[in-house]
C-alpha cells in the first residue's frame, strides 16, 4: 500500500517513508493504516478508537498519544511530506498532497535561492 511518500507492507509489517525503514509498535502501525485505506479523509475519533481499540471511547488521551508518535515518526524520522491533522471537532485526517511523491536525484535537493 503506497500513499505519498509511505509505503506500508500489511504481510511484512513494514513501513517505509522515501526508502527509509520505520519501526512502530502494533498500535501504531495499525493506526497509520487505517488513515493510508482512507488518505485525505476526515477520520472521526469515535470511528478511530472503534477501530483499534473495540471501544467508542478510550481511557484518557490514548488515541491522541498514539497519533502524536506516528506523526514524529513520520515527520521526524521519516522526514515525509505527509502530515497527520487535527481538525478541531471532526477527528483527524492524513494529508498527502500532489507535491508529495518521493524524489530521486538532483530533485531531492531543497532549491537554492537566487542571489543577485
Amino acid at each position: 500500500m503506497k500513499v505519498g511518500d509511505i509505503e506500508l507492507d500489511p504481510a511484512g509489517f513494514h513501513v517505509y517513508v522515501r526508502g527509509r525503514s520505520l519501526q512502530f509498535p502494533v498500535r501504531e502501525f495499525l493506526l497509520l493504516r487505517y488513515f493510508m485505506e482512507r488518505p485525505n479523509k476526515v477520520i472521526s475519533r469515535r470511528e478511530l478508537t472503534q477501530a483499534l481499540w473495540g471501544t467508542e471511547a478510550p481511557e484518557s488521551n490514548t488515541l491522541t498519544v498514539h497519533v502524536r508518535r506516528v506523526r514524529h515518526k513520520l515527520t521526524e524520522e521519516g522526514e515525509s511530506c505527509c502530515t497527520i491533522d487535527a481538525i478541531r471537532g471532526m477527528g483527524y485526517r492524513l494529508e498527502c498532497g500532489s507535491s508529495c511523491a518521493p524524489k530521486t536525484g538532483s530533485e531531492s535537493s531543497p532549491p537554492q535561492p537566487s542571489r543577485g
